[in-house]
């Protein structure tokens, strides 16, 4: 190899690490590199609550229905909820349907029919609401904000469930699983509810809580459970009860038995 080759080379190296290397451009490729990361992170903020993944956008109760039955059965399916809708009657979570509900831009709001709950969670399904919405009824009407039935499973991370009235669990009424997270962002998460019993919340399941300060001014009528109002499990009672019927039948045939054998003899 001639020495003019080996000095073009040495010139094509020399070139490429001056471009590469130098400090402007080590300063562009870091701005640009964070630049994606902090665009990348703040990306699904466009379509709904931060870091959490948007599957639809619904803004009418046709289209939140529709959006909930077509999900995919046991896989997490996202749902942003682009405006306040007035429900016609209760928003049911189906057995395997494995649902978030999210919100976008200002409050959003659900808006139970009245007499009805507002959202059912069925036996096998699960529901988690995340952000600012509101689980409410209109001022005047009645009905539970979310009712879980038992096998069925609610989360409420940040989001409001205010003005329900019912006879037991005027937010909630959980025979399920109930996780109420906290976020410290937000305040009053299950608060201005009423019922006869458990105003925030009536218990009969699961119901995990890291903050109780998160549910407050809720209202019992009977002044059992202002805010939440936990029932033993009736298993315990019931069997109970079938213990003392079955113990009173066999002494009592005991009894009998024993006195026809003494009268036979």
């Amino acid at each position: 190899m001639n020495k003019n080759n080996m000095n073009v080379k040495s010139k094509f190296k020399s070139t490429l690490y001056c471009c590469f290397f130098n400090k402007k451009t080590v300063l562009f490729v870091s701005l640009l590199f964070m630049a994606t990361i902090i665009f990348s992170s703040l990306a699904p903020a466009v379509n709904g609550w931060v870091g959490v993944p948007t599957d639809v956008t619904v803004e009418t109760e046709a289209e939140l229905v529709n959006a909930i039955n077509t999900a995919p059965n046991n896989e997490w399916y996202y749902i942003v909820v682009s405006k306040s809708i007035v429900l016609e009657k209760s928003l049911e979570i189906p057995d395997g349907k494995q649902i978030y509900l999210s919100w976008y831009g200002p409050e959003t709001c659900l808006i139970g029919a009245n007499g009805m709950d507002t959202i059912v969670v069925r036996s096998g399904g699960f529901l988690g609401i995340v952000g600012w919405i509101v689980v409410t009824h209109a001022e005047g009407d009645t009905g539970r904000g979310v009712f879980v039935e038992r096998g069925g499973t609610f989360s409420l991370v940040g989001a409001i469930i205010s003005g329900n009235t019912a006879d037991k669990g005027g937010g909630v009424y959980n025979e399920g699983a109930f996780d109420l997270s906290s976020d410290e962002d937000r305040c009053g998460v299950i608060t201005n509810n009423t019922a006869t019993k458990g105003g925030g919340v009536y218990n009969m399941g699961t119901f995990k809580v890291w903050d109780e300060k998160k549910v407050y001014g809720n209202v019992a009528l009977s002044g059992d459970g202002h805010d939440v109002f936990t029932e033993e499990a009736t298993g315990g009672s019931y069997l109970l009860l079938v213990v003392i019927v079955v113990v009173v039948v066999v002494v009592a045939a005991s009894l009998l038995f024993y006195r026809s054998k003494k009268h036979m003899r």
